[in-house]
């Protein structure tokens, strides 16, 4: 099956080449005109340039520079795998291959991505090495089904010759941008910007369509259903990935533990601030891909099959993906992550985020020098003292009180942890203080204070009940306990 779809769309590829060729001649043109009119002008004249012909003559040398194309180098994205090593994915990719009729990628890297996609380095729109991109926390998501059809999808830039024109396309917007920026404040923006967004939408418009037909590609070696299933868990997932990484994984790298990373962030995707993340799609005129819903109802018009999927995670398609993990870190830290001290979820609360909180409060000591628990719930009762004692706790030049309320949340996780409470602090989720059988959610309660859902008077009670003493200092038993967990 060699040829599974023919690609529509051939005329207005023409029609977006023609477009190109038009913006090259014309860039071409106004720089020479720039710079040989009044070269031209002083040869007939005998006179030499003066102040204006020379600026002309600049701005023609600076389009000139502005229209050259630009080398891309390659910067690998991740560690290069080899598919005699992955027996399974290899087996899959040859399937796609002959299906499609294409060969397989040159080179596959893994990447710490919500992402796949394949890349071809051409000279002008001529074949070159093909390279493909793929990310481990997509593909811990999707089923091998689900992942086959993002494959096809693929491979469907591929067959299409997408990847060929692509990289062209993508000389030609940045050549444009560079000329827009060359000539601003000139009389020759103005026109040069209009032809360039037409550019860019026609363009956008054409990658659109190849997008809508890898779909279908993808959506024949599986099924539509299949198809459907994976870009709606794509869309999805979003920044998802992203997030997490920031807020969860880099606090943690950064003092020299590894936690688990795929695992972790089936957790997080778990959490509000992972669902929080996942805004609905809108689709405008500079789009490179699709609204998921137009995509859907494109591939619901095709003809619906029955596909057996078991649902086991495209993950296990690679060998040892647990120690690929650190392969993909090593990548990015050297030989750093070598040193790297194995630290479950669990941990990360006592071992991570107690020292770092500890440090954030070292200049905010003395504000909670002389109080205890009872204090502190009084101070929160009443609007000035509640009010004198968040002054206390951020810089004098900053008006807003959030970092103020941070600040008195992370002492009453580490007054907490001074009595003996064990601190979790699960990616995504609140903070949560553990003792006995008894759960406290600090960071929870003090955001209700503030936002007068709970009383302090309620508060108290509540700890009181969970057996915390009170009479107290917050200061109690803290800094020795915290650093001697970090070591």
């Amino acid at each position: 099956m060699k040829n599974l779809y023919h690609n529509p769309h051939r005329q207005r590829l023409l029609q977006v080449l023609t477009l190109m060729g038009v913006l090259y001649v014309l860039m071409w043109m106004l720089a020479l005109g720039l710079m040989g009119v009044p070269l031209y002008a002083s040869w007939v004249q005998h006179q030499p340039l003066n102040t204006p012909e020379w600026t002309a003559e600049v701005a023609g040398l600076l389009l000139l520079w502005a229209i050259v194309p630009r080398y891309r180098h390659f910067r690998p994205p991740g560690p290069r795998i080899h598919l005699s090593e992955h027996p399974r994915l290899r087996s899959l990719l040859q399937d796609i291959a002959q299906e499609t009729g294409q060969p397989l990628p040159d080179e596959i890297y893994l990447m710490l991505e919500n992402n796949a996609w394949v890349q071809e380095s051409t000279f002008v729109v001529f074949r070159g090495k093909r390279r493909m991109g793929l990310g481990l926390p997509l593909m811990q998501v999707l089923s091998e089904q689900e992942f086959k059809a993002v494959l096809g999808h693929e491979y469907g830039h591929y067959q299409a010759g997408d990847t060929r024109l692509g990289g062209f396309l993508y000389g030609t917007r940045q050549a444009m941008i560079r000329t827009v920026k060359t000539l601003e404040g000139s009389v020759f923006n103005g026109p040069f910007l209009w032809y360039g967004t037409l550019f860019l939408q026609m363009t956008q418009t054409i990658s659109r369509q190849q997008e809508m037909t890898a779909d279908r590609l993808g959506a024949t070696l599986t099924s539509p259903e299949t198809m459907c299933s994976a870009l709606r868990k794509v869309s999805t997932l979003g920044s998802t990935f992203e997030a997490y990484w920031e807020t969860e994984v880099l606090p943690v790298l950064n003092t020299g533990h590894h936690p688990p990373i795929l695992e972790g962030y089936l957790h997080y995707l778990q959490s509000e601030d992972a669902r929080n993340l996942r805004d609905p799609e809108q689709e405008d005129a500079f789009d490179t891909h699709p609204s998921l819903e137009t995509r859907e109802d494109a591939l619901m018009r095709m003809v619906r099959k029955e596909l057996s999927d078991e649902g086991h995670s495209a993950l296990g398609l690679l060998e040892g993906s647990s120690e690929l993990e650190r392969v993909v870190l090593r990548h990015f830290a050297g030989s750093d992550a070598d040193h790297f001290q194995t630290l479950h979820w669990t941990e990360v609360g006592e071992k991570v985020w107690i020292p770092l909180w500890q440090a954030q409060l070292v200049l905010y000591r003395s504000a909670f020098q002389a109080l205890c628990w009872l204090d502190l719930a009084e101070k929160l009762g009443s609007y000035q003292s509640r009010h004198q004692l968040l002054a206390r706790l951020k810089p004098a030049s900053q008006v807003n009180e959030d970092l103020s309320w941070h600040h008195l949340r992370l002492q009453v996780v580490l007054a907490l942890h001074g009595q003996g409470w064990q601190v979790y602090t699960l990616p995504g989720e609140q903070v949560v203080c553990q003792r006995k059988g008894h759960q406290v959610q600090p960071f929870e309660d003090l955001l209700n204070i503030k936002e007068g859902k709970l009383t302090s008077g309620a508060w108290l009670e509540h700890l009181q009940g969970m057996g915390i003493k009170t009479d107290s200092p917050l200061l109690e038993g803290q800094q020795g306990r915290s650093f001697s967990n970090a070591d």
